[in-house]
């Protein structure tokens, strides 16, 4: 993985400490985060991308990050939830299972995860 996967926009910011520094100095990873959904590239929903304005802050933030349970159907209501966003006149259940790329089991995991009350905010 290069910078440029994971480098955000200027300016860049540690995300454990909050200090600046100039693009691309940083350190950056994607952490496994099931709360996250890439607002450019659906391939990378489920991994965060973090920066860090030095190794031992990125360690820190990468394992606090780490500590936090991947479930699949968090990540699948996300999904769900960005396609029925696109859609404001409303889209049948078949054709948003279809736009998620997700299948009917996996809807039904996602839409009894939200039902429970479980959803978690970024």
């Amino acid at each position: 993985m290069t910078a440029a996967d994971v480098t955000p926009a200027d300016p860049e910011e540690c995300g454990l400490c909050g200090a600046s520094f100039a693009a691309g100095s940083g350190r950056y990873a994607r952490v496994a985060d099931s709360s996250y959904l890439d607002p450019a590239d659906p391939a990378h929903d489920g991994r965060r991308p973090v920066a860090a304005c030095a190794p031992d802050h990125l360690s820190r933030l990468t394992a606090a990050l780490r500590e936090r349970p991947f479930t699949y159907a968090e990540l699948w209501a996300g999904r769900l939830a960005r396609v029925h966003a696109a859609h404001p006149a409303g889209i049948s259940v078949r054709e948003l299972a279809r736009e998620s790329g997700l299948m009917d089991d996996q809807v039904e995991e996602a839409a009894l995860w939200v039902g429970r009350g479980s959803v978690r905010r970024a």
